[in-house]
């Protein structure tokens, strides 16, 4: 008995030496990095020396990382900014415009908020004050009875005549235009109209399986019946379009700024449904093709061409439901709050969602050395041929 005990304080004793052995190494291997670090810093601030670095104003830098500029004014009021941000920072907002050596330029307006998170600081300098409870619905204003008359004052020219205390009938042809001035004031206007269960197969037609989000997405158009996706690119809005031709019954249409986004979006329909053939895919140039017939869905694909005065009459069409699908949901016009106005209830999720998920990567950029013009003409054939879908 006594030996079991002395072997087992033995063992003790080798376990206690040992992990005082491992403390020592980790200990050493803490100075080091301790050394390390004082001499990168020393070296940074030596390098600061030369670049005139004044760390005096590096607490207000991290607390404000970025500049706000007015991009765009109306009526004397800024309606669209820059936000200018160091490229070491990982930030994302809005839409890039562009980026030089040491910065990104990103541009944003109002409408950022439904299409993306935006950061609590940020959100002050781009407050409305929106008339709160406005909807529109069967060609009638609908209004808080104590917010009525603020309701008829701003938006009058739209409308023609007050119907009792909570409703005010719009102007023939205005309903979009009030839409989108109410969107712009700062509010959704949508009111739910949910799909229809008889309009609605038992089991979808396709075997697409929806991620988590797409599903969210689903959820929200089953409530409002009308919904704009602005997923990045890459993100899944081609399959969840296909997935909802699959799952309504009756006719359904999509609409394509292009032949090759045509014939991409026929090819996902043979492939992935089993009713391609209730599906009719034209570009936004065939409006007089389909302006006489009655569609239980319409889809907008790349729907930020939708508000351009070519191609707003196809927002007219005779449908039941509608979608849009844009990965760049902003137009040199102004017309943003056209694109949410003509496609309904705005779903989006920030790109660093889609990161966290996997989904979507950080691009890889491919640098191609040429020695002559003419390989580089012959390099540029070459690229151009690929297909890329949709850019």
């Amino acid at each position: 008995m006594s030996d079991r005990i002395f072997q087992e304080l033995r063992s003790v004793e080798d376990s206690v030496e040992t992990v005082r052995r491992k403390l020592e190494s980790l200990s050493e291997y803490i100075e080091t990095l301790k050394k390390n670090i004082l001499n990168s810093i020393a070296a940074k601030i030596e390098e600061a020396r030369y670049t005139r670095f004044n760390p005096e104003f590096l607490p207000s830098f991290l607390e404000e990382p970025y500049l706000i500029m007015p991009k765009r004014m109306e009526k004397g009021k800024a309606v669209e900014w820059y936000v200018i941000v160091p490229r070491f920072i990982d930030f994302q907002l809005g839409w890039l415009e562009r980026s030089t050596k040491s910065y990104n330029v990103f541009l944003v307006n109002q409408y950022v908020k439904w299409f993306s998170e935006v950061p609590r600081e940020l959100q002050e300098r781009f407050r409305v004050k929106p008339i709160p409870g406005l909807k529109v619905a069967d060609g009638l204003l609908l209004t808080p009875e104590d917010v009525q008359d603020e309701a008829w004052r701003r938006y009058k020219k739209y409308l023609s005549r007050r119907e009792g205390k909570e409703a005010i009938r719009i102007k023939r042809g205005n309903e979009f235009k009030l839409i989108a001035q109410i969107i712009e004031d700062g509010s959704l206007p949508f009111i739910p109209r949910k799909v229809e269960p008889v309009d609605l197969r038992d089991q979808p037609e396709t075997d697409i399986k929806l991620r988590d989000y797409q599903q969210d997405a689903w959820e929200k158009f089953l409530k409002y019946g009308a919904v704009g996706v602005y997923w990045p690119f890459g993100t899944g809005k081609s399959f969840f379009g296909t997935y909802a031709c699959a799952s309504l019954k009756g006719r359904k249409l999509v609409i394509v700024p292009t032949i090759t986004l045509k014939e991409q979006w026929n090819e996902y329909l043979r492939k992935y449904t089993r009713i391609s053939y209730e599906v009719q895919v034209e570009t936004y140039r065939a409006f007089n093709k389909v302006k006489n017939n009655e569609y239980v869905l319409t889809i907008y694909d790349e729907c930020n061409h939708l508000p351009a005065n070519t191609f707003i009459k196809l927002a007219t069409l005779n449908t039941k439901y509608r979608m849009g699908f844009t990965g760049s949901p902003y137009r040199e016009d102004g017309r943003v709050n056209y694109i949410i106005a003509l496609t309904g209830y705005p779903i989006g999720l920030a790109w660093e969602k889609f990161f966290e998920l996997g989904i979507i990567r950080k691009p890889t950029v491919t640098l191609f050395v040429l020695p002559t013009f003419k390989d580089k003409l012959r390099k540029l054939k070459e690229l151009m041929s690929r297909e890329t879908g949709k850019t």
